[in-house]
């Protein structure tokens, strides 16, 4: 009887080694019945609806020979690189080969690897690193058509130029792009990704023109940014003078100056004003008008002067410029004895730019 009992459990004890030994021999086939560099057809979501990929090697992350109830296989799919660039697991059940015939295997894991390597490496050429900086491409940052020209720029010590979502939760490689018609404001650009941005060529391609108007400023041990030339010490100091007599013209440009606003920025900050004087003309003098001087009074001379001037205010990433303001200003002696300007009449305004600072 004993030994009929210890018969039998052996019998039960190579059956279950035997079936052991069958299911990882199975788990073994389904498992490589796709290899890396294997072309497939895919339908991961179940719903019948095939895409072509490729096989890739397995992440470190990867849990390959079993998830639940089926096995896996990790797959790059055509239609989702740009998404999905380091492919996707798909159960195997919903693989199968491509129409198009497997790709020639490679010679042993160890090419299939550096082949795979090299594929990714290509595939992140093609999107991650599609434009270099200094490129001059378009993009549509808004996602709704609208393609704006700009230069790639450097990435930013914060910025991820592998991967980063957008507000669907797809993955897209991205660009530090600065759009020319942002630049004043935005001079350190911002990212555009990869599917949104096309390279310009031609005539279309050229850079916005550099504006050499504006020259060099610095920034001083307390972080004051300078403007790009000395300010004017305000008020202007003067020699008494009698009512009646003629201004000098280099003197009513410096008093122009200070009344406009030449200043330097307050420390620390940034905000330097300059005024430049590009013409002056005194008109013969005339006598004071009470409904039409705002300065003097009965027998002062009023000295009428064409002022034509460009404001430039200096900002830490543009200069905002006002140019070619024309103004008559009524100038008199007041009872000083020092050359004061008066009632104005505006004749033109300014042409308004911002010329970007770039870092």
């Amino acid at each position: 009887m004993k030994k009929q009992e210890s018969n039998w459990r052996k019998q039960v004890v190579f059956a279950a080694l035997a079936f052991v030994v069958l299911i990882f021999a199975s788990s073994s086939a389904v498992a490589q019945k796709f290899k890396p560099g294997d072309r497939v057809e895919v339908d991961p979501s179940g719903i019948n609806d095939w895409m072509t990929g490729t096989v890739l090697p397995f992440l470190e992350k990867d849990q390959p020979l079993f998830q639940g109830e089926y096995y896996l296989a990790r797959v790059l799919i055509d239609k989702w690189k740009a998404s999905y660039p380091e492919g996707v697991l798909v159960q195997t059940k919903h693989i199968r080969t491509s129409k198009d015939g497997a790709a020639k295997p490679p010679q042993n894991q160890l090419e299939a690897d550096k082949t795979q390597r090299a594929g990714n490496e290509t595939a992140k050429n093609e999107l991650g690193a599609k434009f270099k900086p200094g490129d001059r491409v378009e993009c549509d940052g808004s996602g709704i058509n609208d393609w704006l020209k700009g230069t790639v720029l450097p990435f930013k010590e914060n910025d991820n130029p592998g991967l980063e979502k957008d507000k669907t939760g797809k993955y897209f490689y991205i660009h530090r792009v600065r759009l020319d018609k942002y630049a004043s404001t935005k001079p350190e650009g911002g990212l555009c990704f990869t599917d949104r941005t096309r390279p310009l060529t031609g005539a279309a391609a050229a850079p916005p023109p550099v504006d050499n108007s504006v020259g060099k400023v610095t920034v001083d041990e307390n972080n004051t940014l300078s403007a790009d030339r000395p300010i004017l010490d305000c008020p202007v100091q003067q020699t008494r003078v009698k009512n009646g007599a003629r201004p000098s013209a280099e003197l009513l440009k410096k008093i122009i100056r200070c009344d406009k606003g030449e200043k330097p920025a307050e420390k620390g900050m940034d905000g330097a004003m300059t005024i430049d004087v590009t013409a002056l003309e005194i008109a013969a003098p005339r006598p004071w008008v009470a409904s039409r001087d705002s300065g003097g009074r009965p027998g002062t001379i009023i000295f009428p002067v064409r002022a034509t001037y460009t404001e430039k205010t200096f900002y830490r990433t543009r200069t905002v410029v006002g140019e070619n303001w024309i103004r008559i200003i009524n100038f008199y002696v007041n009872e000083f004895g020092e050359w004061q300007s008066g009632s104005e009449e505006p004749v033109k305004g300014p042409q308004s730019k911002d010329i970007p600072r770039f870092p």
